[in-house]
C-alpha cells in the first residue's frame, strides 16, 4: 500500500477515536487521540504530498511534457548523483529517468506521464535495469555488509543519505518552476563539500583527512569554543539553558557577533543568528531515518540555502562505543565557522552532551 494513502488512513482512524471517546464523555482519551492526531500531522509537514512524503515527491505535468523532453532538459545538470540517464525498472519496464545509484546505492527515479511528474528516492538497485554505458554505476557500489562500519564511512554515508532527502525536494522544486518559465536549470544542483566530527573525536575533518577546527562544549552555564588548529580561539557561545529566551552569545575572534535565538513562531524546530553577514536560520526536515540520523536542518543565510547539517545522537562504533556524530554538507565553504557555531548550540540545547 502507498506509505502517504497508509498514513491518511491512520491518521483517520485516530481522528475517529477521538470522536468516539468524545461521544461517551472519555474526555481525557479524547484529548490524548487528538494530541497524538496533531503530533502526527506535524511530523508528517502537514497536508501537503511533498512536505509529507520525504522520499516521495509529484509535479503537476501542466505542460504535457514527456519524458524525452524533461530528460533533455535534465540531462547536462550535474548532481551529488551523477547526471542523469535513461532507464526502467524490471517490474513494469516503464521507461525512467535515473540519477545514481551512489556508491551507498541511493537513486533518484522519475516518471513522466499526461498528468503528473513523479519522483521516488530508492535504493534497490536490483529493480533498476540499465544500458551498458551506465553499468559503471552498478560496479561502484560499495559492499556495506563487508565493510567495517567507522565514523568516517558512516559519516560519508549518513551525508549521501540526507543529501538525497534534500535533492529530492530541490528536484521537485526545480522541474515546477520550470513549469512556470521560471529561470533555467542550474548546472549543478546540491553539490557540496563534506565535513565530519563526533564527541569521541571533536577535530573536523573532510573526507580527505584535511582538519579545519576542534570543538568543546561544556553546560552550566553552557560554554561551546571553536579552536583553530594551532590551538587558538576563533569563536565562542555562551548562554544560560535554564533561560533560552535570553538567547546565546556568539562571540568570533574578540568581537560580539550576535545572538542565537529559538524561532517560538516556527511550526519546525528553527534558530536565528543575525550579525554582520546577514540573517542566519536553522530549520529541521523530517529525520533521515535511512541514516539513523535523528536531528537534520538547513541552514540558510538571507534565505540562500548554504549547508545542511545532521547527527546521530546515539550511534555506536566498535572503535568508539556510543557517541554523537554530527554532519555538515556545505554548498558554501566560507562560512564553516559559522555552520560549526550553530550546530554545536543546537545539539547542546537538544541534549547532546557531548
Amino acid at each position: 500500500m502507498n506509505k502517504d494513502r497508509l498514513f491518511k488512513i491512520i491518521f483517520a482512524l485516530v481522528i475517529l477515536l477521538a470522536i468516539l471517546f468524545f461521544s461517551v464523555g472519555k474526555w481525557t482519551f479524547s484529548g490524548i487521540a487528538v494530541l497524538v492526531a496533531a503530533a502526527m500531522y506535524m511530523n508528517a509537514g502537514g497536508g501537503d504530498f511533498n512536505s509529507r512524503n520525504l522520499y516521495e515527491k509529484k509535479v503537476e505535468n501542466q505542460k504535457g511534457w514527456t519524458l524525452d523532453q524533461l530528460y533533455r532538459m535534465l540531462t547536462d545538470m550535474n548532481t551529488p548523483l551523477g547526471r542523469c540517464w535513461v532507464g526502467s525498472r524490471k517490474e513494469s519496464q516503464e521507461p525512467c529517468i535515473v540519477f545514481g545509484p551512489a556508491p551507498f546505492k541511493d537513486y533518484i527515479l522519475i516518471t513522466v506521464n499526461e498528468k503528473e511528474i513523479g519522483l521516488v528516492s530508492g535504493t534497490e538497485v536490483e529493480h533498476l535495469v540499465y544500458p551498458e554505458s551506465e553499468a559503471w554505476r552498478f560496479q561502484e557500489i560499495i559492499d556495506t555488509e563487508n565493510l567495517e562500519v567507522t565514523p568516517k564511512r558512516y559519516s560519508a554515508f549518513a551525508g549521501d543519505k540526507v543529501i538525497t532527502a534534500v535533492l529530492m525536494s530541490d528536484l521537485a522544486d526545480q522541474i515546477a518552476n520550470l513549469m512556470k518559465d521560471a529561470s533555467p536549470l542550474p548546472e549543478e544542483l546540491d553539490m557540496f563539500t563534506l565535513y565530519h566530527y563526533n564527541s569521541h573525536d571533536t577535530t573536523v575533518r573532510d573526507l580527505e583527512e584535511n582538519c579545519y577546527a576542534r570543538t568543546s562544549t561544556a553546560f552550566d552555564p553552557l560554554s561551546i569554543v571553536i579552536y583553530d588548529m594551532d590551538g587558538n580561539e576563533t569563536a565562542k557561545v555562551t548562554g544560560d539553558l535554564k533561560n533560552r529566551a535570553a538567547g546565546f552569545k556568539v562571540q568570533i575572534g574578540e568581537e560580539d557577533y550576535g545572538t542565537i535565538y529559538c524561532d517560538k513562531n516556527s511550526k519546525q524546530d528553527a534558530y536565528y543568528l543575525e550579525g554582520s553577514d546577514g540573517m542566519f536560520r536553522l530549520e529541521s526536515f523530517r529525520a533521515v531515518r535511512r541514516a539513523n540520523v535523528g536531528m537534520n536542518y538547513t541552514l540558510t543565510l538571507d534565505g540562500e540555502v548554504k549547508a545542511v547539517l545532521a547527527s546521530s545522537p546515539r550511534i555506536r562504533f566498535t572503535s568508539t562505543g556510543l557517541i554523537e556524530n554530527d554532519v555538515i554538507c556545505s554548498f558554501d565553504n566560507e562560512y564553516l565557522l559559522w555552520y560549526l557555531i550553530i550546530q554545536e548550540t543546537v545539539t547542546a540545547l537538544n541534549g547532546f552532551v557531548k
